[in-house]
Parts: C-alpha cells; sequence; structure tokens
C-alpha cells in the first residue's frame, strides 16, 4: 500500500510572477504586492526604500491578481485568480490578511489557452474578466458583504490571445484580439450587468497586427487601445490604427509586458531581452527578463522576473529627469528555473552537501551554488598548529590601529602583533610564555584601557597604552591552577575558579582586589557572569564536573538564586541578551544545548526555552554580534549559530571547519570579522548575514540545460545553449557575451559524417536566430570555465554524465547530442562523445594545468533524453528505445558496442537505476516501464506499470519498488508495487496523488535540512526542485511516525481552518484534465510537510496545546496495540529538525 509518504518544502518559489502596486495596508501607503506562485508577500516603499510588511501561504497556485478600490472606499482590496479556477478577495486589516469571500468558478480541470490566464478589472464598472481556455469568458461582480454574482460569454473564435475593458464607455465594453489563419483581428463585445448577458458588438477591426501578444486601454483623451505584437507597437482608436515608429534605433526582442507609468500619459514596454522601452519606443534602460513591470513612484520601478533575479530599479526618465543615471537599489535573487540539479561536496572537511543549479534563460542563465549554512569570507589566515584558544585584543603601543593576538597553547602563550595585514611574532615581557592562557580580553576604565589576562597561574592587568606595563597582579596564596575564568567588560568582574573554589575580582584603575569567594561542593566544569545591559544586576552560573546541574547565583552576594538540573555535565555557559530576552545557553557532556529563558532576573526564575541536539561533540559556547544581531556560537566539530529567527530559537551550520573557538576582530583591514581558531591554523573570516541558506550566483550569459559533477578531476561539466540572433553581427556593440567566449580552451566540434546529413538539413536560417550549443567545463573550486567545446551547426545538447566504465580505471564525461532538423518531428540522427578530462600532472603538453579530448565518438539513431551508468556500462534512452552499450578495448582503443536494447511505445525521457538487474524507466505520457536486465542472456524486458495519462516532467525511485513521478498539472504521484499481475508482463502498482502547485523539473537523492533518523523516516530521502525556483524533500516515514504527523497535521488545519486562503483539501487534491472533482479530501497517504511547519511558527503556548493533543491522540492508537508511546519533547524535538525551512 503507497502510504507513510511526507512532502515539504525547504526553500519557498523565488521566482515572481505577479507584481501590484496600490494602499492595500493603509489608505495613505505605496504598497507592493509580490506574488510568488503559491506566496503573497506586502512590501511598503518608505523613502526610497521597500520594507518587508508580512507573508502569506495562498494553499493555491495564484495566476492572475489585481488591486481594485470597491466603490465608497479608499483603500485597495485584493483579487486572487488560482490554477483550479478559484477567486478570492483579500483585505489586510490590523497587520493581518483577511478573506472576504471566496468563490469556485468550475468543478473541472481543464486545459488552459497557450497565452495563459487573463484577468482585467474595470475600475469604471466594477466589474472582473476571467479567460480560462482559448473561447470561454467569466465576468464576476462583486459588493461588499454580497456574494459573488457571475456570467460568461463562449468565444466563436478559437484562439483568443488578449482581453482588455475599453475606457468611457456606457456599458462595459470589451475588446478583444483573437488570431486565425489570415492573421489577427480585433471585435469588441458588450456586458449587460443587470441582466448578466454579453452580445457581440459591431465593431471590428481586421488584420490589425501580425503576431499580436498583448494589449492594453489607454484613458481620455485619446480613448484607445495599445496593441503590442512581437516587435512592433500599434495604436487603435475607432477604425483606424497608427503604427507607432521607434525614436531610437534599438536591437529587437520580443515584447512579453507593459507597465503604467501614468495613465493616459506614460507607459513603457519590457522585451525578452531585458531591455525596457518607452510607448515611443525610446530605450531607457536593461534589467533581468521582464515578467512584470510595476511603477511605485519617483522614477522607482520594480521588476519581476520568473526567470532571473528581481530587482527594484530607479529609472530618472520616468519622472522628468534627464541629468541623472539608471541605478539597481536592490537586487531579490531568485532560483527559477530550476532545469537541473546535482550535488557534491567542495570540501570534505566541512560535512555539508552542496548543491548546483542549472537555472534563468537566455543572457540571464546561470549556475546556483546552494549550501545550507551560512555564508563567510576568509580574509586572511595564518598556519599555526596545536592552538586551543586564541584572541583578538587592542594593543596601541605606538600606532592607533595597532592589535594584540594573544594565542595559547597546551603548554604555552605565543603574542603576534596585527598591524594593518601585517603579522609578526612578539615577546611582552608582561605575558609569560611558559603559561598557559584562560582569557584575554580589554577593558576601558576611567584611565584609560586595560588588558586583562588570566593564565593558569595568575591574573594580570596592564596598560594598553603603555606598551603592556603590568600595572597589578593577583594570584592565590592556597591554590596553584585555575582552571576556569569569566570576565564581565562593563562592570570589570572577573570569575576565578580553582577546582570547588571560586573567586571574585574587581578591576580598579590600576589594581585586582579579591571581593568576594565561595567554595562548592565539586569542582568547576565551566563558568560565566552575565554581561547583558549594564544596569541590571549581574548573575553568576557554574557548572560541576561530579554533579549534573548549573547553579544560577549573585556573584557579589554569592547567594543561590536557582539549580538547574542537566542531562550531563554542563561543559561550556554563556549569557547572552537577545531580543531584549536574557538567556542562558548550557552545553551538555552528552552534546546538547539548552537554553534557558530567565523570566526574573532579581530571582533567577527561568524556563526551559528549547533544547538542540544531538551533535557530533559537546560546544564551546561563545557570544558574539553579527550586523547588529546578537547570537551564541557553537566552536565544535560543525561549528553552528543559535540565533532569533521570527520570534523563535534557530540553529544554523557556519560552512567552517572544526572550530576550537572565536574571538571578535573589527579593524581597518578586517572589520567586522571573526578570528577562527581551527584544527590546522588561524582565519580571519567575515559573516556576511545570519542567512539559513548560501546561494552563490555563476552567471554565464547562456542556457544551462544539463550538468555533470566528476569528484575525481574536482570539475562539473554544463550544457548550454545560446542565442545569437541575425543582427548582432551587424548592430555594432551588440554581440550577447557569454561564458563560452571567456573559457580558457576553445574546441569546436566535427560536423556530422556525410552520409548521415540529409538534404532536410538546409534549413533557411535567413532572419531567423541562430542558436550554439557549448559543452563547458568548470573548476569546481574557483568556479571558472576551462574548456569550451563547441557543437556542430544544429546540434542540440540533449544530456550529460560522468561515469567510470567496465576496467578502464579512467573517468570521462559522456555528451549525448542530436541533430535538429525541422522537417522531422523527432531527431533521428544524434551521437554519444565520450571526453576524457585531464588536470595537472596528467597534462602532458600546452602550457595549461588542464586539457580535453575526445575519446571515442558514437552516432546513434535519435535523441539521447537520458543516461545512467548501469553496471559499469552505458545505458542511453533514445527517443523511444533503450540501449546498452559496453565499452570494449580494441586495437588498444576503447570503444562502445550495442549490446542488447528494449523498444517502448512513447519517447523515454529519464532513466533511473532500481538494482543491479532493473532500470525504472519513465515516457512523455507519464507510463512508467520496468527493464529487466538478464546478463546471462545479454537481453533487456520491459514490462509495463499501470499509469495515469499526462505529460511527465520527471521520476525518481526511493526504493526498489517505490516510485515519483510528476505531471505538467502539478502534481506528484507516488507508484509502490504490489503483488504481480496474472499478464507477465504487467505490473500491479497502487497510485496516489498530492497537488504540489509548481512544475517538478528534477529530482536529487539526499536531503540538506535534516540527518535521517531510521525511527523517522525508512530509507533514503529525495530532494526535488522546481521551474518556481523552489527546493523540497520528498521522504517516507516509519507507520508510527505516519500516524503523528498526519494526526498533527489533522490538529493544525482544524485548529486554524483560515490559515491559507484556499480550502487545504481542495488544494492538495490532485488535479486532473478534463475530470470532475467531486472528492472532498485530498490524499491520505500523504503528509503536507509544510502545514506541520508553521507550528514552529506559533506562540508557545498554542504549539504546546496542539502537540499534546496530537501526542495523545496517537498514543490511544499505538499504546493499546503495541504498548508504544510518544514522548511530547521527543516529537518537539524531531519536529524542529525535520521541518525547519532553510530560507528566512
Amino acid at each position: 500500500m503507497v502510504n507513510n509518504a511526507c512532502v515539504f518544502e525547504m526553500l519557498p518559489p523565488t521566482g515572481v510572477n505577479i507584481s501590484l502596486c496600490g494602499n492595500f495596508v493603509d489608505a495613505n501607503s505605496t504598497d507592493l504586492i509580490l506574488v510568488k506562485y503559491t506566496k503573497i508577500q506586502v512590501h511598503t516603499l518608505k523613502n526610497s526604500q521597500l520594507f518587508f510588511v508580512q507573508e502569506m501561504d495562498v494553499h493555491a497556485k495564484i495566476l492572475a491578481a489585481c488591486l481594485f478600490v470597491p466603490s465608497g472606499e479608499q483603500k485597495s482590496l485584493l483579487f486572487l485568480l488560482s490554477s483550479k479556477c478559484q477567486v478570492a478577495v483579500l483585505e489586510y486589516v490590523n497587520n493581518a490578511f483577511v478573506t472576504l469571500d471566496t468563490y469556485k468558478l468550475y468543478d473541472v480541470c481543464f486545459r488552459m489557452a497557450e497565452s495563459g490566464l487573463l484577468l482585467r478589472y474595470s475600475t469604471e464598472h466594477q466589474l472582473f474578466s476571467l479567460r480560462f481556455g482559448d473561447n470561454l469568458l467569466n465576468l464576476l461582480t462583486w459588493e461588499r458583504d454580497r456574494h459573488f454574482f457571475t456570467f460568461s460569454y463562449r468565444f466563436i473564435e478559437m484562439r483568443v490571445i488578449d482581453v482588455t475593458f475599453l475606457h468611457s464607455c456606457h456599458k462595459p465594453t470589451i475588446a478583444y484580439v483573437y488570431e486565425d489563419i489570415q492573421g489577427c483581428h480585433m471585435a469588441t463585445l458588450i456586458c449587460d450587468k443587470a441582466k448578466g448577458t454579453v452580445y457581440e458588438s459591431s465593431h471590428r477591426l481586421t488584420c490589425v497586427e501580425f503576431n499580436c501578444t498583448m494589449m492594453f486601454p489607454i484613458p481620455k483623451p485619446l480613448n484607445g487601445l495599445i496593441v503590442l505584437g512581437l516587435e512592433s507597437v500599434v495604436f487603435s482608436r475607432e477604425d483606424t490604427t497608427f503604427s507607432i515608429m521607434p525614436e531610437c534605433t534599438f536591437t529587437p526582442g520580443l515584447f512579453c509586458c507593459f507597465g503604467v507609468i501614468e495613465a493616459g500619459k506614460m507607459y513603457v514596454i519590457g522585451d525578452t531581452r531585458g531591455r525596457i522601452y518607452s510607448l515611443s519606443m525610446w530605450y531607457l534602460c536593461e534589467v533581468s527578463r521582464p515578467e512584470t513591470l510595476t511603477y511605485l513612484g519617483d522614477g522607482i520601478m520594480f521588476v519581476g522576473s520568473t526567470v532571473s533575479d528581481s530587482m527594484l530599479v530607479r529609472v530618472p526618465a520616468l519622472c522628468g529627469d534627464t541629468t541623472s543615471q539608471f541605478s539597481v537599489l536592490e537586487s531579490y535573487p531568485s532560483l527559477a528555473p530550476i532545469v537541473d540539479l546535482v550535488q557534491f561536496s567542495i570540501d570534505p572537511i566541512i560535512d555539508a552537501p552542496t548543491y548546483l543549479a542549472c537555472s534563468g534563460h537566455g543572457k540571464d542563465g546561470s549556475l546556483r551554488l546552494i549550501r545550507g549554512g551560512i555564508d563567510n569570507r576568509e580574509s586572511a589566515r595564518m598556519l599555526i598548529r596545536g592552538a586551543v584558544q586564541a584572541w583578538f585584543v587592542h594593543y596601541a603601543s605606538n600606532q592607533p590601529q595597532g592589535a594584540l593576538l594573544i594565542v595559547s597553547f597546551v603548554f604555552g602563550t605565543k603574542t603576534y602583533t596585527i598591524r594593518n595585514e601585517q603579522v609578526e611574532e612578539v615577546e611582552i615581557s608582561s605575558i609569560p610564555k611558559c603559561e598557559r592562557t584562560r582569557l584575554a580580553m580589554n577593558y576601558h576604565c576611567n584611565d584609560g584601557s586595560r588588558l586583562i589576562l588570566v593564565t593558569t597561574d595568575r591574573v594580570r592587568m596592564m596598560d594598553v597604552c603603555r606598551d603592556g606595563e603590568l600595572l597589578s597582579e593577583w594570584f592565590s596564596l592556597e591554590r596553584s591552577h585555575i582552571d576556569v575564568a569569566a570576565f564581565n567588560a562593563n562592570t570589570g568582574h572577573i570569575l576565578v575558579c580553582y577546582g570547588p573554589y571560586l573567586c571574585l575580582l574587581s578591576c580598579g584603575n590600576k589594581e585586582l582586589l579579591l571581593i568576594m569567594e565561595n567554595t562548592f561542593p565539586n569542582d568547576i566544569s565551566c563558568a560565566d557572569i552575565s554581561d547583558f545591559d549594564g544596569t541590571s544586576e549581574e548573575i553568576g552560573a557554574v557548572g560541576q564536573w561530579l554533579e549534573d546541574s548549573v547553579i544560577l547565583f549573585r556573584p557579589l552576594s554569592m547567594q543561590i538564586l536557582a539549580t538547574y538540573s542537566t542531562q550531563g555535565v554542563a561543559r561550556s555557559l554563556q549569557f547572552c541578551l537577545m531580543e531584549n530576552a536574557p538567556r542562558l545557553f548550557v552545553s551538555t557532556s552528552d552534546r546538547y544545548v539548552v537554553a534557558l529563558l530567565l523570566t526574573d532576573q532579581q530571582s533567577g526564575d527561568y524556563k526551559v526555552e528549547k533544547t538542540f541536539g544531538e551533535f557530533s561533540d559537546y560546544p564551546t559556547l561563545k557570544c558574539v554580534k553579527i550586523r547588529d544581531k546578537t547570537a551564541a556560537f557553537a566552536c565544535c566539530s560543525q561549528p553552528f549559530i543559535l540565533y532569533q529567527r521570527k520570534e523563535r530559537l534557530v540553529t544554523t551550520r557556519v560552512l567552517v571547519g572544526p572550530t576550537c573557538c572565536i574571538s571578535t576582530i573589527n579593524t581597518d583591514a578586517f572589520p567586522d570579522s571573526f578570528l577562527f581558531c581551527l584544527k590546522d591554523r588561524l582565519s580571519i573570516i567575515s559573516i556576511v548575514e545570519l542567512s539559513s541558506v548560501h546561494v552563490r550566483k555563476i552567471a554565464l550569459g547562456e542556457t544551462p540545460v544539463r550538468l555533470s559533477h566528476q569528484v575525481e578531476t574536482r570539475t562539473f561539466a554544463v550544457c548550454t545553449e545560446k542565442e545569437v540572433p541575425s543582427w548582432a553581427t551587424k548592430v555594432p556593440n551588440t554581440v550577447p557575451t557569454s561564458i563560452s567566449n571567456w573559457a580558457k580552451r576553445q574546441l569546436v566540434a566535427t560536423p556530422f559524417p556525410k552520409h548521415v546529413v540529409r538534404a532536410e538539413l538546409q534549413v533557411h536560417t535567413g532572419e531567423e536566430a541562430k542558436r550554439e550549443n557549448h559543452f563547458l567545463v568548470f573548476d569546481q573550486d574557483c568556479c571558472e570555465a576551462l574548456i569550451c567545446y563547441k557543437m556542430s551547426p544544429n546540434e542540440k545538447c540533449c544530456s550529460v554524465l560522468s561515469c567510470q566504465l567496465a576496467n578502464d580505471p579512467n573517468v570521462y564525461y559522456i555528451v549525448g547530442t542530436a541533430l535538429i532538423i525541422r522537417s522531422e518531428r523527432e531527431a533521428s540522427v544524434g551521437r554519444l562523445m565520450v571526453f576524457k578530462v585531464r588536470r595537472d600532472l596528467e597534462c602532458s603538453k600546452g602550457s595549461y594545468d588542464f586539457s580535453m579530448d575526445l575519446v571515442h565518438e558514437k552516432t546513434i539513431n535519435g535523441a539521447p533524453y537520458s543516461m545512467i551508468e548501469f553496471n559499469k556500462k552505458l545505458l542511453v534512452a533514445v527517443n523511444n528505445v533503450v540501449l546498452l552499450f559496453e565499452w570494449v578495448l580494441r586495437n588498444k582503443k576503447h570503444s562502445l558496442q550495442l549490446e542488447c536494447f528494449c523498444t517502448c511505445s512513447v519517447a523515454l525521457i529519464q532513466l533511473r537505476q532500481l538494482s543491479p538487474s532493473s532500470v525504472l524507466g519513465g515516457d512523455l505520457m507519464q507510463s512508467l516501464f520496468l527493464f529487466i536486465y538478464k546478463p546471462a542472456e545479454s537481453t533487456l524486458e520491459s514490462r509495463n506499470i499501470d499509469y495515469h495519462t499526462a505529460w511527465l516532467n520527471g521520476i525518481a525511485a526511493i526504493s526498489p519498488t517505490v516510485f515519483l513521478s510528476a505531471d505538467s498539472q502539478y502534481n506528484l504521484f507516488t507508484a509502490e508495487i504490489t503483488n504481480e499481475t496474472e499478464k507477465p508482463d504487467k505490473i500491479s502498482v497502487q497510485y496516489d496523488g498530492f497537488h504540489m502547485g509548481q512544475y517538478i523539473n528534477v529530482f536529487c537523492e539526499r536531503n540538506m535540512s535534516f540527518a535521517t533518523n531510521c525511527e523517522v523516516v525508512k530509507g533514503t530521502c529525495t530532494l526535488y526542485a522546481t521551474a518556481e525556483g523552489s527546493l523540497g524533500t520528498i521522504c517516507q516515514l516509519t507507520p508510527r511516525y505516519f500516524t503523528l504527523f498526519k494526526t498533527l497535521e489533522a490538529t493544525i488545519m482544524t485548529t486554524y481552518p483560515n490559515v491559507g486562503i484556499f480550502n487545504h483539501s481542495t488544494w492538495r487534491r490532485a488535479a486532473q484534465l478534463n475530470k470532475w472533482d467531486t472528492d472532498a479530501s485530498c490524499s491520505p497517504n500523504i503528509v503536507d510537510g509544510n502545514v506541520i511547519a508553521r507550528l514552529l511558527n506559533l506562540p508557545t503556548e498554542q504549539k504546546s496545546a496542539i502537540l499534546h493533543q496530537t501526542v495523545d491522540l496517537t498514543n490511544k492508537v499505538y499504546a493499546a496495540a503495541s504498548g508504544f508511546s510518544f514522548d511530547y519533547d521527543s516529537v518537539e524535538h524531531i519536529i524542529e529538525n525535520m521541518f525547519t525551512t532553510i530560507m528566512d
């Protein structure tokens, strides 16, 4: 039975498909509403800056939206239209989204029109028009406190391109453009709101413009229509048309969107090359390829993109400023669309997977390095081995920017001076070399700056301004070895621990004074003293070796305030003030970190806020500030940061190696940086921001289509497609720049053999765009293009694979290409090219340290859509045939030799290996095949799997019997083999569907957000990437945890039914074309992890109530049957680890 599946997003959609400007938050505000497919974001413009207001999950895929002001009101409302024919009206009240009304137009899912879904609104008549299919138009009216009123009209014409309302008409008048074999024409309709009828008007125009793409109305005084062709602009009024001539020479692109600057006076148009023009065709600027253009005022415009980064730009010409320059105010990174994805590891020391994605299109094409962790940049490093601790302190001898680096080893201390970028070892008489340093910090008093140094023998205070002159020192006459030390830089109090004895010292202007001491029952393992705001009374905390507890006390009186019992020995303590909330973080020997929230600093009352773990070793904690945000840094083999995000504590991995300690650095040479004490060196590293995901962009300037990674050569290969228009060589300085032009080595493929090329290849290129395909090899470490291999004309790269074949020790890149012939519906000629990349010592000639050789080339009869390594052989899906090649050595040369093949009825697009003897294949019609390989007979046999007809995007295998598939209706299907049928060529499979609302392009193994627990997750997890720029995880849960999470999902949706605009069951129910949607429930066998992740953002009391209710309900089921019961704390910990998203 197909069950126990869980799907959740780790990175939400990043592409912006809709942007709107209006007074949505307040009647006097200027707000920008961004729709990212399944989410809505609201931003407010203040002083030329956008400030984030709120975000909402919609429970639908929004394809169209508009802002409108109801009659008699001042503030805008938001109208939404989803992919499942649902509409809704939203209002923003009291810092929250309020759903005023929803309506479902149809209960059947049908194919959308080729020109897309259209939504138009008439301000004069308060009427909405919606176009779903090619010939179906819906009209709606809505008033507050009333339900929707709707009526419809069916076009006679089959291909309607665009629809809009005309201005200044007595009755609502609709103009629409349609296309037939004679060209594009325009007609009008008149609506009667009272009767709910629509009838045709006599006003028609034939042959308006060839290849129309869109149109928009012009209000008074012109009262006309602007019709946009692919490369032209036409103004239409009454029965006449006027072509708008360009005022400047421009390189044409295809017009794709428009923006209203001032209604009736100024408009802008965007094309697919990212160029923005005025309505008079005057070139304004170049941006990312726009999907939407929204003007915010004062020359500021938002450019939303679905294939690149969105931008907030200032175009001075829009507000009449002809002297200022165009500028980009802010950029919003986007991964959309992710076409291919691979996983590898950049640094074996840092156990964190890196994902490389093909993203963007055309000039905005790029590669994106995605890493789950905090971005950091190393500024300098010092090869100092054996360091245990290190501190950076200000030490102004003769230079005001001078600094001192104190490095502690097991049996001594070394000092180094840092001036500008120079590091030099020095000896300071007041700092002993033979003693291990426990603590070193600066302290500012009335007479100047001091350096406090605590070693294993004594405490010293030195004058920083006088070359470290020793002012005072203190040591215990009864005890000889200092084990632990802590310091409060605000009050100048020092905690010094000798075994079970604790001493409190005070730093005067020129001397150290003992003001209090105390003895604890056991030796002290760690200690800290609070340094919150400098005004509240201090709190001290100590942990003991032989007692699993932490004692809170008042240092000045040694009064015991409270005791916290731990699960292990406390190894590190750190007070931290985050968002005005005082906390104590406790690191224990059982590799957990506990956050104690101090509810009352006077009495020492606390509550356990959160527990983190289980880590690889116990962390050493340090309070730091990153971009004015307080956080706790955990030094361990896999260092991480604890900080507050969205009113809750979270942990995020820092992408550095094992760290012993950390110290703050802030100089002119190294501003806002940190000194990391690593295993074999000291590194000065700056942390860019507290973000749980790090994305690096590698601009290509051409479209990436396929990629592969090769571990042995530390390279990755990318197949790209570059469009070179015919006008690029005619117009100066317009040839598109791309990465293929900057590769260190350029190679060109040999043409296909003459006997393969037929007369059909003689394509009339003329003025058509010419496309070039390249095979690029990049250095993994520096992401530099090493080699560009240019394919022959009309040859398209279809697939690429890195593999090792037969007994050959070499590792090869294999590129599959196809020859594109216009007269053929399907490619009939292709080839497999085997490349060997040599690096460093393997390179035998040339001045480069790398080279690439074409080892072998094999001609095939079709397009190789997918390739996999199968038992040290090459398995290729060529059109509708699966070919298995052997790597044979003949005459001292290797070549591909066909061993066997298997033919299917539909073209296969993907292959996935299940076992050494079976392969899963998926074709365009979502039919899944099992290919059984019999080595004794050297044959491939196919077995059909029952299927639901649809268009397939991708497939994956969780296990040899559980498969995944995604279709073009934004669904995810799970299939599990139950038992074989009577027919030998058929297998009985049970399906279950889940609506994703996003177009899944690729599946990839392994998860980047949590380590799978065998008690929770069965087998491996699968990562998916979408065209909307999102990443998510699909995993199988064990039966007991599936029951728990399914119960939790139902409890959350029952408690908060209004979360999300549309019904959750309707949203997650699989959509199927031309089938009536009568089922009222979503998939019972798949858990929506996004709902469970929402639990983490709830207030503590509400979260606790839902978890307790869920655990009690689940325990009633399992306690009676098996005696197993869930623990509340462990369930909360598992949810935190599994469903924490990686995006801020």
